[in-house]
């Protein structure tokens, strides 16, 4: 319906496809003119994620430009990203670039919290429509992984918007009255092909040596493994067990055994070149290193299909929407299927 304002929860499991809907949505929103100018905005709640979100589309216009019938009225996909990274002069000429009007262009502009910032908002609330009767503003705002930003963030993207689109696995409460008996908002369930089964135990911090010795058996049989941990180094005050169950000193007990060529590391207090070239290293399907140690930076959007193995170190100090969305990293399609999935989860309680 081309005549109404759309605000549409999608939900969908880790892996189901919620982002390829989300780029054919926008440029159907672009194309039909259904409000607002040529740009459809993607807000992601992480760098890693957001750089994620901007490869794949790439991939998908390369994919999509071949096949796209002449008789479109886009001829240019571009896809942009607007970060806190991006200050000053950098963020001066992107808005020049989404500024200029182009009949013919559609532009995807994927960023993270700096996308809601007042200033930005003020700017795609002004941003040229496509024809004289169209408003201002984006034809589409997207928010991925919506649980994980607040009300505010969220209304202040959306306001910018013709139409609006919620994505997440495990919607908050909230989302979801507004999609009950209020009607305030549309809702769709992205009901994909079954994944793998992931089989998921519970065991004692103390059968470390057990779990150390079951991984390197795995390993040997072709597995790779994401090990996670609540923090990212050791606090004054810590107890013995929790100085352990850190980033960095379960990083150099693991080099200590497999070896430093074998393990990598990443965290929220690295850039964000050096968080993505551990990942490139680790997803890559000869690489050596076959063990990465992180918190919850890996908990949305990395998708490394060769991961069997998830390891979650002190899991009663994560929620259930985060063990969740952890979970999904592994058993995703394209996995390798001769592995068995399986999800520990260490605990002290």
């Amino acid at each position: 319906d081309t005549s109404s304002r759309m605000v549409r929860l999608l939900q969908g499991e880790v892996g189901s496809g919620k982002t390829v809907l989300a780029y054919l949505l926008a440029l159907g929103c672009i194309e039909t003119r259904q409000g607002g100018g040529r740009v459809a905005a993607i807000l992601a709640p992480t760098q890693l994620l957001a750089h994620q979100h901007a490869a794949s589309i790439s991939n998908f216009v390369s994919a999509l430009e071949d096949k796209t019938d002449r008789s479109s009225s886009i001829r240019n996909i571009r896809v942009e990203i607007l970060t806190g990274s991006v200050t000053g002069k950098r963020r001066d000429e992107l808005f020049q670039r989404l500024e200029a009007k182009s009949d013919d262009d559609a532009v995807i502009l994927i960023g993270t919290h700096a996308l809601v910032t007042a200033d930005i908002v003020d700017r795609l609330h002004q941003l040229p429509p496509v024809s004289s009767d169209s408003s201002k503003g984006l034809a589409l705002s997207v928010v991925d992984e919506e649980q994980r930003f607040g009300v505010i963030q969220r209304e202040a993207l959306s306001s910018c918007a013709a139409n609006a689109l919620f994505m997440s696995a495990t919607p908050i409460p909230r989302t979801f009255g507004l999609k009950g008996r209020s009607g305030l908002m549309d809702y769709t369930q992205l009901v994909a092909e079954k994944s793998r089964t992931v089989k998921t135990t519970i065991a004692s911090a103390e059968e470390m040596d057990r779990v150390v010795s079951a991984l390197q058996s795995k390993i040997s049989l072709g597995s790779k493994c994401f090990w996670v941990l609540p923090r990212i180094g050791e606090s004054e005050g810590d107890d013995p067990v929790s100085q352990q169950a850190s980033v960095e000193s379960r990083y150099q007990a693991l080099v200590d055994i497999f070896g430093e060529h074998k393990v990598g590391f990443v965290h929220g207090r690295m850039k964000i070149e050096d968080r993505k070239e551990q990942l490139a290293t680790f997803a890559e399907e000869m690489s050596d290193m076959v063990i990465l140690v992180g918190t919850t930076v890996i908990e949305v959007g990395i998708d490394i299909p060769n991961v069997n193995l998830l390891i979650i170190e002190q899991a009663e100090r994560f929620g259930l929407s985060q063990l969740h969305q952890l979970r999904g990293r592994i058993g995703r399609n394209g996995s390798r299927d001769n592995l068995e999935c399986h999800c520990l989860l260490l605990t002290d309680a």
